[in-house]
């Protein structure tokens, strides 16, 4: 069964004026930064309620955008469309939907045409280190609209690509330098070009930087000591839940080790460690993060090396308290809070109908009835039947802002029903005993009171003493000491005399991360250049869990372990050694499937693996099939899509890819040593049939992947709200495009069209000539309803909550 996204459901009573005048209120608008491929269609959002129906006006870089121009406007809404963007016109972008009580704003929307710079033109160049010195490849890259992406590549003499199979000793920095820790003579590479690749996701172009050749000098590899190639700098700060990465890049032959410690011990679980030990990586990062990191480098030639780091962690800006829109009597006063918390610490500023509030005009602040203690607080008292307005706020500091659009209006006029105007996400987690919270507020007159429902089943928190409580004057229910028996569905109701307003389904789920089964550990005697696989069955982990496998020493340490062509992860989590060699052994060192739960902050350790190669040298075996994707494969149109083949054999496999029986595009890209095959962003075009070969000097063998490209419902035309004359007819259309079709459900106040009660289906005036199209003829007095649209297929929804307003002239 699949959950409406953000339905509000409100069972509306029979009155001429169910919906009553009030300020704007924008409901939609677009992402702050939008990127455009010149020529291409381009589409910003804006759509807003209010009562006189809002007036849309757009500005560009402040000044006001000419809509009779190049952009079109949609009807009956504030969307704009230009079907052939061009480069002069990027800028900063605003919607604002008026009424005659007040603007709506908003926020701030860069657009910027999508760029690929060239590359300077280069010649190439061909570099001779000695044979066990290091080496750094510099990419200087051109300029990018959006940031690009960049991979270092193998040329072959014939034009073709080939990955390049990064280890401990070949590695990228973080500012994408390519780093030899020791040059061997394999780094020759049969006289093929490293380049430079940068890719730009929205033109899906690529650019290629110049070819750079590598001839060794020597016979023999100089032993050299430690040396520092690269590092993170060293005093770093990261973002409040964001990814973080530290990295360490050490040059010497043999190839140095990496070891990391944080404030002089050893690191905690749940960070991970990539790249060969070359990166520190956090997933989420915390207040306690921060801190004294060091990495250290060694080898047997001489002193050990290391890089000291301070990380301190900032934060954007978030609500501490967010304003929200308010409702109050003539006469009364009505009070906005606005405070956010981050580091630096935010500025407050207020705004009224898109003015500065220390330039605004209107007349409230005129008439000295503004009351402000601090840059929280905004209050205006002993109001009137005028002081109706739209009021924002921004709190920024130099990592970014939050911004809250709300409206003060006057209950003079009428009563309305509820309204949700905030509710929690669909799937919230919590831990045990650590309190969590489950937001619920509407608007409505009379103040709307709260219910709420556990697994369709009325929830009373009162039965549970202490255990929880609701905020006052809002919705909002908060579990203290929540326990496994706490998990279920739940769902805010706001209720009043004139109707009731229903929140999204609420996946409430504790975090979990159960245990591996006991098992001791186990010894692997395979035979030299034979392949291997170690599995990983996970234990249940809410949510789902992060894999990865280290190496365990016999003191109980943790070491990454060193992927390559050679020794790699299916995407299932199981390790996959193509070939067996003597080195595998590892000294005595286990391996350990590993799985992390972010959400818990919490590690838990398979059993150990051991590997005994038998025999003194290895066999030579020709390639055999040992893990691929599914050989018919659905991919998602707008999402990350990946095909991955690992081959065994010995020699090493080399893995290469076909799309329908010629080179890839370029804007796939190869990725763990060739096995993995990346597109970051799935089109329609890039369905077909891929082919995946490994060979070695002993056969070769290949598996077909058939790809089809398929995508979740997206609006086509999305209804809208709509104010009707007594006497006339009103349309309703919902068309949604995806792939399988996706299927119309329609509703009124929350219940499926055939199961309505309303009057308007009773008495056969209501005509439904398409599955995407509901018209209600002959209107009335009474005809107020609010209709719901959902337009779902097998990989989700897309969810439409619009009114039908019958004033009653």
């Amino acid at each position: 069964m699949k959950m409406f996204k953000n339905i509000t459901v409100i069972f509306l009573a029979s009155l001429t004026t169910v919906i009553s005048d009030r300020p704007p209120d924008i409901y939609m608008q677009p992402y702050a930064n939008v990127y455009f491929n010149p020529g291409e269609d381009v589409e910003l959002p804006c759509r807003a309620n209010g009562v006189p129906r809002p007036t849309y006006k757009w500005k560009k870089n402040g000044r006001y955008l000419n809509l009779s121009g190049k952009f079109r406007k949609l009807s009956g809404e504030g969307t704009i469309v230009n079907n052939a963007l061009e480069e002069e016109d990027e800028g900063i972008y605003q919607c604002m939907a008026e009424n005659e009580f007040g603007t709506s704003l908003s926020i701030n929307v860069n657009l910027r045409a999508g760029k690929l710079g060239a590359f300077d033109v280069s010649e190439p160049v061909t570099y001779r280190p000695n044979l066990g010195d290091s080496l750094t490849l510099d990419c200087v890259p051109p300029v990018s609209v959006p940031k690009p992406i960049i991979v270092w590549v193998l040329r072959t003499p014939e034009g073709r690509f080939e990955p390049i199979n990064y280890n401990g000793r070949i590695s990228l920095d973080l500012e994408d330098r390519l780093h030899f820790a020791n040059i061997l003579k394999d780094d020759e590479q049969e006289g093929k070009a490293y380049v430079c690749l940068v890719q730009n996701p929205i033109l899906r172009q690529t650019s290629f930087g110049k070819l750079n050749y590598i001839i060794p000098v020597g016979r023999v590899p100089a032993l050299r000591p430690v040396q520092y190639l690269w590092s993170s700098a060293s005093d770093s700060f990261g973002l409040r839940g964001e990814t973080f990465s530290l990295k360490c890049i050490f040059g010497g032959n043999p190839t140095p080790e990496v070891s990391w410690q944080k404030n002089n011990t050893s690191l905690p679980v749940q960070y991970l460690l990539r790249s060969y030990g070359q990166e520190l990586f956090i997933p989420s990062l915390t207040d306690e993060d921060a801190g004294q990191y060091k990495c250290i480098g060694l080898n047997n030639q001489g002193a050990v090396l290391y890089r000291n780091f301070n990380v301190r962690v900032q934060s954007k800006p978030y609500w501490e308290v967010e304003p929200t829109n308010i409702e109050a009597r003539v006469g009364t006063s009505a009070t906005f809070i606005c405070k956010a918390k981050g580091d630096p610490k935010p500025k407050i500023v207020w705004f009224i109908n898109g003015v500065k509030l220390t330039e605004s005009k209107v007349p409230i602040l005129q008439s000295g009835r503004v009351v402000q203690p601090n840059s929280n607080n905004l209050t205006f008292v002993n109001l009137n039947e005028s002081d109706r307005m739209v009021v924002q706020c921004n709190a920024s500091n130099k990592h970014g802002y939050v911004f809250a659009d709300v409206y003060l209006d006057n209950l003079v006029i009428s009563n309305r029903p509820p309204a949700i105007y905030k509710q929690p996400d669909f799937d919230v987690y919590f831990k045990r005993g650590e309190y969590v919270a489950l937001p619920c507020r509407a608007n409505g007159e009379p103040k709307p009171t709260y219910r709420w429902t556990k697994n369709g089943i009325n929830f009373n928190i009162s039965d549970f003493g202490n255990k929880f409580l609701q905020l006052s004057g809002e919705g909002t229910i908060v579990n203290n000491a929540p326990e496994e028996e706490d998990e279920g569905i739940y769902q805010c109701m706001a209720e009043n005399e004139f109707g009731t307003s229903i929140s999204n389904n609420v996946r409430l789920r504790m975090g979990k991360l159960g245990a591996f089964d006991d098992s001791e550990p186990v010894t692997y005697r395979p035979f030299l250049g034979d392949s291997l696989t170690l599995n990983c069955i996970p234990p249940v982990s809410v949510p789902k869990p992060f894999i990865e496998w280290v190496l365990r020493t016999p003191e109980g340490g943790f070491e990454p372990i060193n992927y390559n062509g050679r020794i790699s992860l299916d995407l299932e989590g199981r390790l996959r050694f193509t070939n067996v060699q003597r080195e595998d052994e590892q000294q005595g060192k286990a391996y350990v499937c590993v799985v992390v739960n972010d959400f818990l902050r919490r590690n838990l350790f398979d059993k150990s693996n051991y590997i005994i190669p038998v025999r003194k040298f290895p066999d030579l075996n020709p390639v055999q099939y040992l893990w691929t994707s599914a050989s018919h494969e659905v991919g998602l149109s707008g999402e990350p899509f990946i095909l991955k083949c690992i081959f065994s054999g010995n020699p090493t496999p080399d893995v290469t890819w076909l799309k329908n029986n010629t080179s890839l595009p370029e804007q796939h890209f190869l990725r763990s040593y060739g096995q993995e095959l990346f597109i970051p962003n799935l089109k329609n075009e890039d369905a077909g049939q891929y082919t995946c070969s490994g060979s070695n000097s002993q056969g070769n063998a290949y598996r077909n992947i058939d790809v089809r490209v398929q995508s979740k419902p997206y609006w086509e035309v999305e209804p809208t709200n709509i104010k009707a004359r007594v006497g006339t007819s009103a349309t309703f259309i919902c068309k949604a495009k995806g792939d399988p079709k996706p299927k119309i459900a329609w509703f009124i106040n929350g219940v499926k069209l055939t199961e309505s009660k309303a009057a308007i289906t009773q008495s056969g005036r209501l005509i439904r000539p398409s599955a995407g199209n509901l018209t209600f003829i002959n209107l009335n007095e009474n005809d107020s309803l609010v209709v719901q649209c959902n337009a779902s297929n097998t990989y989700g929804y897309v969810f439409a909550d619009v009114y039908l307003n019958i004033p009653g002239y």
